[in-house]
């Protein structure tokens, strides 16, 4: 049986719906049974971290690529570096055997 992994980007802010969050809403509800893991990219101050991320993204780049690019200055390598921590943890920590 296969099992779906839940993206929640919160780039934009919390997923809500009529101010529902996602996990009482009740598509999620109707369906958690068949979702293995939720993985959460953090809401980020659009300034810093959301130009990142949108450079990045514009440019067709991984994570990888964009750090080893000289296209950033070091202090948007340090936050990319931070941002691709973060979600791979998630990742890892979600995906674990239960």
């Amino acid at each position: 049986k296969e099992r779906l992994v839940v993206w929640l980007n919160e780039y934009w802010g919390p997923v809500v719906d009529r101010g529902i969050p996602f996990d009482r809403m009740p598509v999620y509800k109707h369906n958690v049974d068949k979702v293995r893991a939720m993985i959460t990219i953090p809401e980020l101050k659009q300034e810093t971290f959301g130009e990142d991320i949108a450079q990045m993204l514009k440019a067709r780049q991984t994570f990888d690529e964009a750090i080893s690019s000289e296209g950033y200055t070091f202090m948007a390598k340090q936050r990319l570096t931070k941002i691709k921590k973060h979600i791979f943890e998630e990742i890892e920590t979600s995906l674990e055997p239960a």
